[in-house]
Parts: structure tokens; sequence; C-alpha cells
């Protein structure tokens, strides 16, 4: 199916995200010629400045039953969405 999980064979991988997800699967697969299809890679800010503090708060507020952040999208959006983060965080585990 194309998932980094379970990938095609060959000796070289063009990914299609953020430059540490790239860097990190050419570190783990270094029998590989993985890289990025962006000029320059591209590059996350947000995932630079969160830290275990946000993701706590984050937690205490959804056990409190709160939404922070909550964004409501067209269902037609939504369900290839979510079906985009199932994989991905089925690929992380």
């Amino acid at each position: 199916s194309g998932e980094v999980s379970s990938p095609a064979p060959g000796p070289a991988w063009a990914v299609g995200t953020e430059q540490r997800l790239v860097a990190r699967l050419a570190k783990e697969n270094p029998d590989k010629a993985v890289f990025s299809l962006g000029d320059p890679p591209p590059f996350c800010l947000n995932m630079s400045v969160t830290r275990v503090s946000d993701l706590a708060r984050l937690l205490s507020q959804l056990l409190a039953g709160e939404k922070p952040g909550l964004v409501e999208v067209p269902e037609r959006i939504a369900v290839p969405a979510r079906e985009a983060l199932r994989r991905m965080l089925e690929v992380v585990g």
C-alpha cells in the first residue's frame, strides 16, 4: 500500500513530508537511499516549539472534558484526513 511500515522493495525511497521524519527514516533504513521530495525539505516550526509541558497541559484539559483547539471541518474533508492521521499514527506505533 506504499506505507513506510511495509514499503515496496527497492534501493531508494522518496518521501514527501517534514525533514526530520525523512532523516529518521534514513537513519532507520541505512540500506536505502532516503530523500525528501521537497527542495529544500519542508520544516515544521510547530514541531520544534511543542514541549512536554504543552502536552501535559493538553492531556489535563482533555481528561477534564475540555476540547482545546477544537477544529471542525466538513465530513468530506474529515474522512480522508482521519485516515491519513490513522496511517501516520500506525507507522509510529
